[in-house]
């Protein structure tokens, strides 16, 4: 008897055991500020439901341009990564060539992904699915509405009337070129492949040049630009171009900053992959289908949009834009650069760039100010 009471405690004892020191299993994440981070808490106890415990472990740095994604997921610094839509085919489809290939199937909440989004190509290479969209919005047209009327068209930006009253990204420098192409008389169809028209150091249409560097200059100084997401703190400003996070920072902020949404622009969509390492994984693997299962869930992508006031994909979600079928109409959709285009907007950007002042204008008093200012 003794015996057998023994036995019992010692089994109850090793399933305890097994209980309290489950296995966890970490995922590594390369996002975009604030994409999937911070719902880790939810996301453990949504796994931890679906029988696995799972960490979720930030990569150091956030990313920022298609050159640190590439990097990133060549390294295999990362099992899940954020790409944006127009990065996969760019580099001879380099970043197909490092991820693995999706399973919708595994994905129950992909069912209320909106039919628009289902059927675009950019995450298609030899017959199979790399990515899982997540979150969108464009390269949009933001204004103070509390100073200004809702504007019709870019043309503000480029309006002399309104130099240092507005502010424009300095990291995805291919959307600056795209306004000033469009500006030039350019069609969206034809912005992303400028090859044909490069020469040496720029394009053969100078009015292209001469159109950033005056949207430039409406910026004022290099420190005016924005990096990350649209800074509208500055009581200043009357326009600028946002991917949307701005405007919904400004209104948490109390400053009453909205999008036209009246101007058409470029859009953009942020998706999930898979790094192929995670095949030699199951455990991960398994983890990271229900990390897109759970991103793509009714309260999740109803708290990315109440957060951010970006598009999200689940068609569930009531949010402005009704019809996304429309916003996602190809012709609008970022696309692909070849090398030689990225290279040539790199060298007019940092053209443009360079013929600014390095520091506030504020600081620099004009002759007639530093003769008022004299005792």
């Amino acid at each position: 008897m003794v015996t057998f009471r023994r036995l019992t405690l010692l089994i109850l004892f090793s399933l305890h055991s097994v209980s309290v020191f489950a296995k966890t299993t970490t995922l590594t994440i390369c996002e975009w500020e604030g994409y999937i981070m911070p719902w880790k808490n939810e996301f453990q106890a949504y796994a931890k439901e679906r029988g696995i415990n799972v960490d979720l472990q930030l990569h150091p740095e956030y990313l920022s341009s298609p050159e640190q994604v590439f990097n990133l997921v060549r390294g295999k610094f990362c099992d899940v990564i954020t790409p944006t839509h127009n990065y996969f085919a760019q580099r001879n489809n380099q970043l197909f060539r490092s991820l693995l290939p999706i399973d919708y199937t595994k994905i129950p909440n992909y069912v209320n992904v909106s039919p628009a989004l289902k059927k675009l190509n950019y995450k298609k290479y030899k017959g199979n699915n790399y990515a899982i969209p997540l979150l969108a919005g464009s390269n949009g047209l933001a204004y103070n509405a509390d100073k200004v009327q809702q504007p019709t068209s870019f043309d503000v930006l480029f309006d002399p009337v309104n130099k240092c009253k507005i502010t424009i990204t300095k990291e995805q420098i291919a959307a600056n070129l795209y306004l000033a192409l469009l500006k030039s008389g350019y069609d969206k169809e034809n912005i992303y492949d400028m090859d044909k028209r490069i020469k040496s150091r720029g394009l053969n249409d100078p009015e292209i040049q001469s159109n950033l560097e005056l949207l430039y200059r409406n910026v004022c100084t290099q420190d005016r630009f924005w990096s990350g997401e649209a800074d509208f703190s500055k009581p200043e400003l009357l326009y600028g171009t946002t991917y949307w996070f701005g405007v919904a920072t400004a209104k948490r902020n109390g400053i009453n900053w909205k999008i036209a949404h009246n101007v058409r622009s470029t859009v953009w969509l942020d998706t999930i992959s898979f790094v192929s390492t995670l095949k030699h994984s199951p455990d991960k693997l398994k983890a990271a289908y229900i990390l897109a299962d759970f991103m793509l869930s009714t309260p999740i992508q109803e708290k990315i949009h109440k957060a951010y006031g970006v598009v999200v994909v689940n068609q569930k979600v009531q949010q402005e834009l009704t019809d996304l079928s429309l916003f996602f109409k190809d012709t609008w959709l970022w696309k692909p650069l070849t090398t030689r285009t990225q290279g040539i907007y790199h060298i007019m950007h940092n053209k443009a760039l360079n013929s600014l002042e390095t520091v506030p204008h504020k600081d620099r008093l004009s002759p007639k100010e530093l003769i008022s200012s004299l005792p």
